[in-house]
């Protein structure tokens, strides 16, 4: 959840709408992990190298993202999207 509403923030803050005013938000849950995009109407992403390095700056989104997830990156391929993937450890 921590990181779903990082990625979410960081669109609302940092980001434009959709056409339609939203945001876009998909989540895909298989047997081996769980999956989120979040989309906005951008049509960049400059990600700062710092900010995946350190929290020291304050800005603790992309740092817990990067920490906290198996594996994220970003897509423009017609909509500026962030992702990431948690795989699951079902017990």
């Amino acid at each position: 959840m921590l990181l779903t509403s990082e990625l979410v923030a960081n669109a609302v803050r940092h980001g434009v709408p959709l056409p339609d005013g939203t945001i876009g938000l998909l989540l895909c849950i298989s047997d081996e992990a769980v999956r989120v995009a979040v989309a906005d109407g951008g049509k960049q992403l400059e990600p700062d190298g710092l900010a995946f390095e350190t929290e020291s700056d304050g800005h603790f989104g992309m740092f817990l993202m990067d920490q906290g997830s198996d594996g994220w990156g970003f897509s423009l391929d017609g909509v500026k999207a962030v992702w990431f993937e948690v795989r699951r450890r079902d017990g």
